[in-house]
């Protein structure tokens, strides 16, 4: 397997996005974790207004992909509705999507490069339902490479 691994990329509004790709998978394909999937390291980069983030060592999970993901294909689909990506133990990055009319959307979240110091940012972006997909799409992509919430013991168990 080749890294980086785009994860997503969701653009709002003016230039705004938040992108992710995966850098590493400790453990792959042997350990899964607790969120669901995989832990990954990735390279996150937050774009809003005139701020810029960019971390090469953000620590997340396939697991938190996936229910983000799924989330926001319901508000896809309805036009309606709250998806969020936050890891079940961590809060160094929380955001969400929310609906607020005619598939228009804003995103909302707070990002901590380290959770221990009281330094963080809180953004705000306007965006609209046609980068979804997209978005959609390159997670449930990552599904063939990591498998689902299970991981992909299942094919390791069957090959031995």
């Amino acid at each position: 397997m080749e890294f980086p691994i785009e994860a997503f990329c969701l653009y709002g509004n003016d230039g705004g996005k938040i992108a992710m790709a995966i850098n590493e998978a400790p453990g792959f394909p042997y350990r899964t974790c607790v969120e669901g999937g995989y832990d990954i390291i990735c390279s996150l980069t937050i774009d809003v207004g005139c701020y810029h983030v960019e971390s090469e060592r953000y620590f997340s999970a396939t697991g938190a992909l996936y229910r983000f993901s799924a989330e926001l294909n319901e508000c896809y689909k309805k036009l309606e509705g709250i998806a969020q990506y936050k890891m079940l133990w961590e809060s160094d990055l929380l955001f969400s999507v929310e609906m607020i009319s005619r598939g228009h959307a804003v995103i909302k979240g707070t990002y901590r490069d380290r959770p221990g110091l009281p330094n963080n940012l809180e953004f705000e972006m306007e965006t609209d339902q046609s980068w979804f997909l997209a978005t959609i799409q390159s997670i449930e992509k990552l599904r063939d490479i990591f498998g689902g919430f299970e991981g992909i013991k299942q094919l390791i168990n069957s090959s031995l």
